[in-house]
């Protein structure tokens, strides 16, 4: 009858929702031009882009499409 909504908590991490979540986190901020620098306001205080990169990294994924746990091995003979 009803349909079930999923919950963020229920849902599988993937590399593919770990980057997207990762960079939503850090795209959909205000972020603040000052003196040359960007800034955002992270736990009530001021941090600029390159302390907010080294506290909450976006994780490099190379193929979305695949799995790293279930590599490609069609070309192996290669």
């Amino acid at each position: 009858m009803g349909t079930k909504i999923k919950n963020k908590q229920n849902t599988p991490a993937t590399p593919v929702s770990d980057y997207l979540r990762a960079r939503d986190f850090r795209d959909q901020r205000l972020w603040m031009l000052r003196k040359g620098k960007l800034y955002t306001q992270l736990n009530g205080e001021l941090v600029t882009k390159e302390e907010f990169d080294l506290l909450h990294p976006v994780p490099k994924v190379s193929f979305f499409y695949r799995a790293l746990e279930n590599p490609d091995k069609t070309k192996n003979y290669l």
